[in-house]
């Protein structure tokens, strides 16, 4: 356009018209009618057109080739100057016939991403990719191992975590839960978990430690009287009453909560509870109804135990002295 409009100012330049003196005024005083008014009017012209195509020129930008690609192959180019050149690139890109791993859905792998480890079904978390000739390697982000291999043009698919690892309390087992065993109170925390173990750390300074899932509890260890393990929902009874209760949870101090506890209750103390139904107490009328019984089965209820050299008559006439002894006492 710059040189169509200096080539138009050029023709207009060299115009040449009749004087008239009615425009001697206009844009050229200095004319005062000696200048032709169409040779007027054509220099005025051609210095508009000239003062346009020069500003035209200094607002002319360059445009490359690179600018009018789209902005995905734009973004590609620059990777492969990063990359250091077209050879440098080539050497970076995945093998012929390999592709990036998906899930069975179809939705690509990721770092971070959890799936299941193909030949023990074991949840792993992808740590890195790496790829040789023969497969795409998927590397758990724990043990550093190639938990999964994908072979050049075989598209197979990566599985997700699809089975549940259960505590002995029936619960399901997480990364980064709270659990404690069955043999004491100390809290761990659990840092994998896989088909038939656990990963479990006690904390700081602490070495990762296996534990068989039937080893963990999500709740604090609380044994009753007879060393039992208090569960949510067991069937218990508080000393001496035998009446049955449900156990509904456990109160911050350990204390354990019934089913008609608040939150904020007092609760019982695990010493206090027993999973075994209590005996009624003894009563005058318990000890003569017993009086009758055959020695032998007197000392079998009583929980003696006898040898071929112990007398079972005198067994039991000792346990009877002492329980009628033990009523009197108490004033009965």
């Amino acid at each position: 356009m710059r040189e169509q409009l200096l080539a138009l100012a050029g023709e207009l330049e060299e115009y040449e018209g009749d004087t008239c003196e009615g425009c001697a005024a206009y844009e050229q005083p200095e004319c005062r009618g000696y200048l032709p008014c169409t040779e007027i009017v054509a220099k005025y012209c051609a210095r508009k057109v000239r003062e346009i195509a020069e500003n035209d020129a200094e607002d002319v930008t360059t445009v490359s080739a690179y600018d009018l690609l789209p902005d995905d192959d734009r973004e590609a180019l620059a990777w492969v100057r990063e990359m250091g050149g077209v050879d440098a690139a080539k050497a970076r890109t995945m093998p012929e016939g390999c592709e990036w791993p998906r899930f069975e859905d179809g939705e690509q792998v990721r770092i971070g991403d959890e799936f299941a480890e193909r030949i023990y079904g074991n949840p792993c978390r992808v740590g890195h990719f790496a790829i040789n000739k023969h497969a795409l390697l998927i590397f758990d982000e724990e043990d550093l191992n190639d938990c999964e291999a994908i072979d050049h043009g075989s598209r197979m698919r990566v599985k997700r975590p699809e089975h549940t690892v259960l505590a002995a309390d029936g619960e399901p087992l997480e990364v980064g839960q709270t659990v404690y065993t069955l043999n004491d109170d100390r809290p761990y925390t659990v840092k994998k978990v896989e088909t038939n173990r656990v990963s479990v750390n006690a904390g700081e300074g602490a070495y990762d430690v296996w534990k068989a899932p039937t080893y963990l509890t999500h709740q604090r260890l609380v044994l009753d009287a007879d060393g039992v393990l208090i569960k949510e929902g067991d069937t218990v009874y508080v000393a001496p009453f035998d009446d049955p209760l449900t156990v509904r949870g456990f109160a911050a101090d350990g204390r354990v909560l019934m089913d008609y506890h608040s939150d904020d209750s007092f609760g019982y103390r695990p010493e206090d509870i027993t999973h075994t139904k209590p005996e009624p107490p003894d009563s005058w009328e318990r000890i003569d109804e017993d009086a009758g019984k055959n020695p032998f089965d007197y000392c079998n209820d009583v929980g003696h135990r006898l040898d071929t050299c112990v007398n079972a008559e005198r067994v039991k006439s000792r346990d009877l002295v002492r329980r009628c002894r033990a009523l009197a006492e108490r004033g009965e």
